[in-house]
């Protein structure tokens, strides 16, 4: 009996170890690939002096669909979880495509903000389709209720995805985290704060031990922490303990000379921008080359 016992734990063990040792991002892969252009699926590009211009700003929704600010283009492109052109929204009525949008927001449910000139922010439901206009200054941040939008006298209003204004208060709002940092011998703990999951009136509270600093903080929809940073994203457990990781590729650059007295011009053969989290907790990013624009993914395999 004894004997029999001995094996069920190890096997027990076991299972958990290979469990534990397989949770993990897997990738990346290419979802979205495209070339430069405002044909059907292209992306805008313009070469300049100080900085190319060509879409930096994406979300992901929880079904895994990719809402591109195609800001070039006039337009927000919307592709499938698997690369597929769903919809291109374009500017509403009245409203200057060039410099449109200048940034979006998407939800969880799909549902998105594309704001414009100043406090103009414009709503859209989860097909894209347009449903109304306030006039709030500030980021917008996508929150289970909705959006909370950051006013410039430091009030927080939140609406709900179609635009109603659900409530507004001075204080920053628990859904977007409170992180509080504290320097040790050992390195850094942060304290990070979100409401509870199952119940939203009381404090959910995560614990992370670092060696170096990092203080941009997100949670996805289901609790799991991320620590973002430039050139990769980690992943916490819910005592605070690191469990994976993904970095993301180092860009690279050519130098082309000139002629004396000159700056060499700097050819881009791969460059990478910062990762976003999805609310189901994949890691994504953009990526160009001078051939072609593309979205890469990293997938979440626990």
């Amino acid at each position: 009996m004894k004997k029999i016992l001995s094996v069920i734990i190890i096997m027990i063990a076991i299972t958990l170890l290979h469990h534990t040792a397989w949770a993990e991002w897997l990738g990346p892969q290419e979802i979205v690939v495209g070339t430069w252009g405002s044909g059907s699926g292209q992306f805008y590009f313009g070469a300049g002096d100080s900085g190319d211009d060509f879409p930096r700003d994406f979300g992901v929704d929880s079904r895994g669909r990719i809402f591109i600010n195609d800001e070039g283009n006039g337009r927000i492109q919307i592709y499938s979880t698997t690369g597929s052109l769903e919809k291109a929204i374009n500017a509403p009525t009245g409203v200057n495509i060039y410099g449109w949008p200048y940034n979006i927001y998407v939800h969880p449910d799909g549902a998105l903000i594309a704001s414009y000139e100043g406090p103009q922010k414009f709503f859209f439901d989860s097909s894209g389709n347009f449903v109304t206009k306030v006039d709030v200054y500030g980021p917008a941040y996508p929150v289970s209720q909705g959006f909370i939008l950051y006013v410039t006298d430091k009030t927080y209003s939140l609406y709900s995805p179609t635009g109603a204004l659900i409530r507004t208060t001075t204080e920053r709002p628990l859904e977007l985290g409170k992180v509080s940092e504290k320097k040790t011998a050992a390195g850094y703990t942060y304290t990070i704060q979100y409401p509870d999951l199952v119940n939203p009136n009381t404090v959910k509270t995560y614990t992370v031990s670092r060696l170096y600093p990092c203080s941009n903080y997100t949670r996805d929809k289901n609790g799991n922490l991320y620590c973002i940073g430039d050139n990769g994203v980690i992943r916490f457990d819910e005592q605070g303990n690191e469990i994976a990781s993904v970095i993301i590729p180092e860009s690279s650059f050519q130098e082309i000379p000139r002629g004396p007295g000159v700056e060499p011009k700097i050819k881009v053969i791969a460059q990478y921008g910062e990762p976003v989290i999805s609310p189901t907790g994949d890691v994504y990013t953009w990526k160009r080359t001078p051939e072609r624009y593309s979205i890469i993914k990293w997938t979440w395999r626990p």
